[in-house]
C-alpha cells in the first residue's frame, strides 16, 4: 500500500525523475544543472511529461514515457508487472533500434533512449516535436482530392522513406528460412478483416 494519494505519488514522481535528470545532465555536461517539468499528459497506454533545463543546456529537454498495459488506467498508480514489462520492453526496442537501425541517410529516425528509471517504470528519452501521422496523413489526403498537389505527396513522400529504411532493416537480419502459409493465413485473414471493418477493400 503506498502512503501517497494519486495526486501525491504523480507529483512525487515528477520531482524525483526530474531529480534524476537533472543529476544525468549534470554527470553529462560538468555544471549544475536545474530543471523544471510539465504538466502531466494522460494518453492511451502512456502517461507522459517533458523536463526542460532551466538555463541553455547542449543536452536539450527530455521526455518522459510511464508505459500502462491498460488503456483504461489514468493514473500512475498502480504500477502493475505488465506495466513493468510493456516498459521494460519498449527501452530495450528502443535500444535495439538505436544499435542497429540505419535510416539517417534517409531522415528516418527513432528517439533516443537516455535512461530507464526502473523504480518508477519511466522510460526517458531526448524530447523530439513532431505531429500525429495520421492527422497529417488525413490532412494530405484532402489536399490531393482537392488537386492541391504542391504539399499533397509530403506524407507520401515520408511513407516511401520509412519502407526503404524498414527494408534496409530486414535485409540486414534477414535469412533463409521455410515459409509456413498454413500457419500464417489465419493471421493474414484476420488482419484483411480489420482493415474491411475501416472500408478497406481487399
Amino acid at each position: 500500500m503506498s502512503p501517497y494519494t494519486d495526486s501525491d505519488y504523480q507529483e512525487h514522481v515528477q520531482r524525483r525523475l526530474s531529480e534524476l535528470v537533472a543529476d544525468h545532465l549534470t554527470k553529462r555536461t560538468g555544471a549544475p544543472t536545474k530543471t523544471l517539468y510539465s504538466p502531466l499528459q494522460i494518453n492511451d497506454y502512456s502517461i507522459c511529461f517533458s523536463i526542460h533545463p532551466v538555463e541553455p543546456c547542449p543536452e536539450g529537454s527530455l521526455y518522459v514515457k510511464l508505459p500502462k498495459k491498460d488503456i483504461s488506467k489514468r493514473q500512475i498508480l498502480p504500477v502493475t508487472a505488465r506495466d513493468r514489462s510493456f516498459a521494460l520492453d519498449e527501452y530495450e526496442s528502443l535500444l535495439q533500434l538505436g544499435q542497429h537501425w540505419d535510416g539517417q541517410d534517409l531522415g528516418v529516425q527513432f528517439v533516443e533512449p537516455v535512461l530507464f528509471a526502473g523504480e518508477y517504470n519511466a522510460i526517458i528519452t531526448k524530447k523530439v516535436s513532431g505531429e500525429e501521422l495520421f492527422r497529417r496523413y488525413r490532412r494530405s489526403d484532402l489536399r490531393r482530392k482537392l488537386t492541391i498537389r504542391s504539399t499533397a505527396n509530403t506524407v507520401h513522400q515520408s511513407f516511401v522513406r520509412i519502407g526503404k529504411a524498414l527494408s534496409a532493416f530486414h535485409r540486414r537480419f534477414s535469412q533463409d528460412a521455410q515459409f509456413h502459409i498454413q500457419e500464417a493465413l489465419p493471421k493474414m485473414t484476420r488482419y484483411c478483416g480489420e482493415l474491411e471493418s475501416f472500408g478497406v477493400d481487399r
